[in-house]
């Protein structure tokens, strides 16, 4: 099973389920020139989510931040 991000048309990148920590949720998606950074909520109990390194805000946090470099366009 895979987690797609779509940008309304076309899909840009599949995710592994294997890569989404167990419990978390996802809220929404943003595209930087050099990053895709994806929003959401960790598990309350989610002891490996570390807001200072993955650069989370005082209201959202950061689940996954991929370099643009080295990704692959889904198809």
């Amino acid at each position: 099973m895979r987690i797609e991000i779509w940008d309304g048309v076309t899909r840009r990148m599949s995710i592994p389920m294997w890569m989404v920590p167990k419990g978390a949720i996802f809220r929404e998606c943003w595209e930087t020139d050099n990053e895709i950074i994806i929003i959401g909520c960790p598990e309350d109990d989610d002891e490996s989510h570390n807001c200072d390194v993955m650069g989370c805000s005082s209201v959202s946090h950061v689940i996954y931040r991929f370099k643009k470099e080295g990704l692959k366009e889904a198809t």
